[in-house]
Order: structure tokens, then C-alpha cells, then sequence
């Protein structure tokens, strides 16, 4: 049974949950500091007309969904940088606007497209069935997302306990440009992985847990790593003996987690 649970598939699947691990607990953390956890979620669904669109052109190949998602979810803050301008709205009022647009425009390109799209695997992930190409595109995002984050970690530090402190610094807001896009290479790595609506989970879930055992900032990162890991682990092997799509119960453990951790521990 172990021999079954252990496979090539699952092997795959456990380096790329060990990346997106890396790739995502900086940043889930800084989102959760910066009260941006709508702007995960946004940029999530924002991928899905380009991943959508690249499925149809492509024929389904990763590489096809990888850049097509990769176009729109970077083309995301370009235009919300503008668009709040233009209705001075706040930040998450803009990405809430275009996280219900994406997700409508992708749900009707899928539609569009038929049996070419497969929708289900976009929206919900399919870890246990990824190949080469989009494991390396993990494995790329964990290691980019590790130095950026190092990079602008303490301007980002800064701006976050205080938007307003020397918001016009060119450092401040070099840090802010990479974070955001940052968050958006990782996010199409994530989705691969999740989905569409499952991979804000692995930004969030684990951070939220990091906040009542993790302390400071710095140690909030490392705690986050250990719950991500942790729940890819019980994720994949749950889902291999129930012979289920994991992505959910990955999800899923670090939900239960983060709720058992508000009540087992103080916010610290």
C-alpha cells in the first residue's frame, strides 16, 4: 500500500508542494499583514481567462495555461493601478471588481471552448497529474520568490507597518512593485497545483496558523512553511488512499489548523 501511495505521481507532487511551501508562506504572511487576503484571492481568479484561453489554444499543454495565466494575472495590477485611480475606490473594492469580471470572462471562454478546456482542473487543481514543465515552474517560483522576499524585506517590513512612512521613497515603492509580482508568478504556479479557487489556501491558510504560534515576522515565515508542508503532506496521502483530487483536503487541513490554533493559542 505505501508503494502505491509513494509513486512517481506523488513524488512529483510532493517537490512541487515543498516549493509552492517556499514560494508562498513570505508572502501569505505580507498578505495577511498588509490585510490584503482579497487581493490573493482576486489575483487567483484573475488567472482563470488567460488559463482558460491558453487551454483552448494550446490543446490543453501546461505550458499553454501556464503563460496564458501568466499574461492576465500580470496584466491584473497594471490595470487596478489604474482603474483606482480612475474611481478612487479602495484597493480591495478594485480587486473584488476584477475578481468577479475574471472569473466570468474565464467561465465563459471554458464554455466556449467545450471538451478543449478542462475546467475542473483549472478551477480545482490536479497536483497528483503534473509533469515536468509545470514541477519546474514550482521549483522556479520557490526559489525566486525566496530571494525577492529576502531582497525587499525590510522596506516591505516598513510599508507595511505603516503605509504612509515614506511612501515616496523610491525603495518603498520598488519593494511594493516586486511583492505584487512576486504574488503574481507564484499565483500561476499555485493554481497548477490548487486551482483557480483553492490556491489562495496555500497563501492564506498557513499564515493565519503562523499568526498565533509564530511570533514575529520573521518567525511567522519559517511556522508558515512547517503548516504548508504539513498539510501538502496529509493533503497527498489522504487523498491517494481515498482516491480523491488532494487539492481540497489540503485546503482543508489548513483551515481545521488554523482554527484549532485560535483556540489553542493567544494571538501573539
Amino acid at each position: 500500500m505505501i508503494d502505491a501511495i509513494f509513486d512517481a505521481q506523488t513524488g512529483r507532487a510532493l517537490v512541487s508542494g515543498l516549493f509552492l511551501a517556499i514560494a508562498t508562506a513570505p508572502i501569505g504572511v505580507f498578505l495577511l499583514v498588509r490585510r490584503l487576503a482579497l487581493v490573493g484571492d482576486a489575483l487567483g481568479h484573475a488567472v482563470l481567462p488567460g488559463a482558460t484561453l491558453g487551454a483552448l489554444l494550446s490543446g490543453g499543454a501546461s505550458w499553454g495555461i501556464s503563460f496564458g495565466a501568466a499574461i492576465t494575472g500580470s496584466a491584473l495590477f497594471g490595470f487596478a493601478a489604474t482603474v483606482q485611480k480612475r474611481m478612487k475606490l479602495q484597493e480591495d473594492a478594485v480587486f473584488a471588481l476584477f475578481y468577479l469580471g475574471s472569473l466570468s470572462l474565464g467561465l465563459i471562454i471554458a464554455d466556449i471552448g467545450g471538451a478543449e478546456v478542462d475546467l475542473e482542473d483549472i478551477l480545482f487543481g490536479n497536483i497528483l497529474n503534473l509533469d515536468n514543465f509545470t514541477v519546474l515552474i514550482s521549483v522556479f517560483a520557490g526559489i525566486i520568490s525566496l530571494g525577492g522576499m529576502a531582497y525587499i524585506y525590510k522596506p516591505l517590513l516598513l510599508s507595511s507597518i505603516d503605509k504612509n512612512f515614506l511612501e515616496n521613497s523610491p525603495k518603498i515603492k520598488n519593494a511594493n512593485s516586486i511583492f505584487y509580482v512576486l504574488l503574481a508568478l507564484v499565483s500561476v504556479a499555485a493554481f497548477q497545483s490548487l486551482g483557480t479557487l483553492l490556491s489562495v489556501g496555500i497563501f492564506i491558510g498557513p499564515a493565519i496558523c503562523a499568526k498565533y504560534w509564530g511570533g514575529e515576522i520573521k518567525r511567522q515565515i519559517l511556522t508558515s512553511v512547517f503548516f504548508s508542508i504539513g498539510a501538502m503532506i496529509l493533503g497527498l496521502v489522504f487523498g491517494r488512499i481515498l482516491e480523491i483530487n488532494p487539492a481540497p483536503l489540503v485546503v482543508l487541513v489548513l483551515v481545521i489548523c488554523a482554527i484549532a490554533s485560535a483556540f489553542i493559542r493567544r494571538e501573539v
